[in-house]
């Protein structure tokens, strides 16, 4: 309607040479859920606060593209391809083509059911169609960009083509098969580095829990999702912390599996391993149950339980370092860089003195700018970013995604930043220990109503329905 967005709940300033932007989590219950979290928005080197101003936001009033942009799904985090569709229409000024696939199409009515406004004006439709057609529409004329969630396979399918010859010559050439705009969120092995310290017990039992949560998101099966465990070599609490992992895994439910063949090929990877304890009861028919590897080889092939497409709920333990911050940070960091897939997101459990402590702060502040990770998140989830729903959402610039290892810049920019030049990271701090416990525990006994309460509090906002909110929250 011709009004101009500002950068919500945000200032702007300059730190060590770049522009840095501040962001709260959303006023009323907002604040409550997100258990004193704080995030900011790291500019590239060499951005200035000066140069951020009003120049990102005109896009937001610019004419309307009369192009169709195509947004690809995926199994494992169907949503989030909404919020992209969305950043679309808002952003991009283009119609959205939503692609789900086939077996969460069931999906496509309530997304367009709750979305009824952009249907009827013609910019959203939704369909479920298979990998194959969903390649034929990327390349379809009519469609002026696509975002893509899903594989590196995938990714370089579409942008290179089908693997053989004819590839392998494009790749060789520097040509490759797609010209228009690629955005990308792929799927990504997500680490958890737990600084070397004496840890109190209820600290260690809080992190214990958040361990727990990251790994449930999604059934373990988001990309997103915690997928393997850094801890230090010789760290005297390490087996403390891991039990304390498996107990809170065995307070929560198994989940289904979403597709058929899942809990045997999985089953099946377990199996092959001997270092594999199963917290809980054993899983129901058909369900995913949580398994941990407790002593994972840092040298070795990780295998398909912990690649960047998840088979299923496991989390593997791997030490590397010395018992010191120094040592640690530094093997941790290579670590991730040289043996994980994906640039997505990572989080780092840290003792809450460090910002008293400016040899730690130091030591953590080099592991950032090392780390390859669009969100990095200290003592928190890092998908708390993709939930406050201001930052930018996806894997840190890279090279161009028509690269063999190209990285895509993020897939999400609610402020619109990007147009500025390409983000640094993201990065969230969360105390060591919240109250009260966030409601993204994965066993807070009132998420159910929880989730109710705030989709009615976004609809109709209200006073005493954040309060409301808030309370219940806070009841844990």
């Amino acid at each position: 309607r011709g009004r101009r967005p500002r950068l919500p709940h945000g200032t702007v300033t300059d730190r060590a040479g770049r522009a840095v932007v501040a962001f709260d989590p959303p006023v009323g219950a907002g604040r409550a859920l997100h258990g004193g979290l704080v995030a900011e928005l790291r500019l590239a080197p060499g951005v200035r606060a000066r140069d951020v101003a009003d120049r990102p936001l005109g896009r937001w009033i610019a004419a309307v593209d009369p192009a169709v942009a195509l947004v690809v799904a995926s199994a494992a985090a169907p949503l989030r391809a909404v919020v992209d569709a969305l950043h679309v229409v808002a952003g991009d000024r283009r119609a959205a083509l939503l692609c789900l696939p086939p077996d969460r199409g069931d999906l496509a009515l309530a997304i367009e059911r709750a979305l009824a406004p952009l249907v009827a004006r013609g910019l959203l439709r939704v369909v479920s169609v298979d990998a194959a057609r969903a390649l034929d529409l990327a390349h379809d004329a009519r469609v002026a960009a696509v975002t893509f969630h899903g594989s590196r396979a995938a990714k370089d399918d579409l942008v290179w083509g089908p693997p053989g010859l004819d590839r392998a010559a494009r790749v060789a050439a520097g040509a490759p098969l797609i010209a228009k705009p690629v955005a990308a969120a792929l799927a990504s092995v997500t680490p958890i580095l737990v600084v070397p310290t004496l840890y109190a017990a209820d600290e260690l039992a809080f992190q214990a829990h958040g361990v727990a949560s990251q790994l449930a998101w999604g059934g373990g099966l988001d990309p997103v999702a915690a997928r393997v465990l850094v801890v230090a070599r010789g760290w005297p609490q390490r087996d403390r912390f891991v039990d304390l992992v498996a107990a809170a895994l065995a307070a929560l439910p198994a989940r289904p599996a979403p597709r058929p063949g899942m809990v045997e090929r999985f089953e099946a990877e377990l199996a092959a391993r001997a270092d594999v304890v199963r917290p809980g009861a054993p899983a129901p028919p058909a369900a995913l149950g949580w398994a941990i590897a407790r002593d994972l080889d840092p040298d070795a092939p990780l295998g398909p339980l912990f690649a960047a497409e998840a088979i299923g709920p496991a989390l593997g333990v791997v030490a590397v370092g010395a018992d010191d911050p120094a040592s640690f940070l530094d093997a941790a960091a290579r670590f991730c860089d040289e043996r994980l897939d994906g640039s997505l997101a990572a989080s780092i459990v840290a003792p809450p003195r460090h910002e008293e402590d400016p040899q730690l702060e130091a030591l953590l502040e080099a592991a950032l700018a090392r780390l390859r990770y669009g969100v990095v998140a200290i003592s928190a989830p890092p998908w708390l970013a993709f939930a406050m729903g201001t930052l930018p959402w996806g894997a840190r610039s890279g090279p161009p995604i028509a690269s063999p290892a190209g990285s895509p810049a993020p897939a999400d920019d609610p402020a619109s930043l990007a147009a500025i030049g390409p983000t640094a990271r993201v990065v969230l701090r969360s105390p060591l220990r919240a109250r009260p416990r966030p409601a993204w525990h994965a066993d807070h006994p009132h998420r159910l109503e929880l989730a109710r309460r705030l989709t009615r509090l976004a609809a109709t906002p209200s006073l005493g329905g954040a309060l409301g909110s808030a309370l219940l929250a806070a009841r844990s």
